[in-house]
């Protein structure tokens, strides 16, 4: 019998798994959160955003490196980790109460709110590689 080693810590630590469930990019969850941060934190967060991305992109490359399968957990996600080169082997939706969890609209998809449109391509973007 195969025993299968799976580890999500929401890269807090860097193990050899046979699988990892990859739910995104710290940097980039920080890139989304810079509107909403806190003035001094936001000043830190930009003098230093190119070596958390240099970081980030050793640490996703090493965690690549010590596992055996690299699943996303969007198309999304998937993209953004091909776009630093990480080969990602599949994508698994995670579960969804769908008879919960029901849009507020006929249209989910209508984008942001328009106090928010631009709020995050304006100041840092998503440019790749910093």
């Amino acid at each position: 019998m195969t025993t299968l080693l799976p580890s999500n810590f929401s890269q807090a630590f860097l193990v050899n798994a046979d699988v990892y469930y990859a739910q995104g990019l710290v940097t980039r969850a920080l890139d989304d959160m810079y509107c909403e941060m806190w003035l001094p934190y936001r000043m830190i967060y930009r003098a230093l955003r190119p070596l958390f991305i240099a970081h980030d992109r050793r640490f996703n490359e090493e965690l690549r490196r010590g596992t055996s399968l690299f699943i996303a957990n969007a198309f999304f996600t998937k993209s953004i980790y091909e776009a630093w080169g990480i080969r990602v082997d599949g994508v698994i939706h995670p579960p969804l109460d769908t008879n919960f969890f029901r849009p507020a609209t006929s249209r989910p998809s209508g984008g942001l709110r328009p106090d928010l449109r631009g709020q995050g391509d304006g100041v840092l973007g998503h440019k790749e590689g910093g």
